[in-house]
């Protein structure tokens, strides 16, 4: 096996700027950068970078507050 890779993780801007009634979802998302972080560290020996993408805000149906999500 070769050394070297990518392990990309979808984020959110919620991890770090929670709203309220997603405290679950923003821990999540904050717990998936710490992971990423210790990952980062403990693969970078063998080249592999570990990085998390983290989108903005974006209206969407799903989106709690929207008119379109009924709130």
């Amino acid at each position: 096996m070769t050394d070297g890779g990518r392990i990309i993780f979808t984020g959110s801007v919620l991890g770090e700027r929670p709203r309220e009634g997603l405290a679950a979802y923003s821990a999540s998302k904050a717990g998936l950068v710490g992971l990423a972080k210790a990952l980062a560290l403990d693969l970078a020996p063998a080249g592999i970078t570990v990085n998390v993408v983290a989108p903005g805000w974006f209206d969407s149906p799903r989106t709690p507050g929207s008119p379109r999500c009924g709130g």
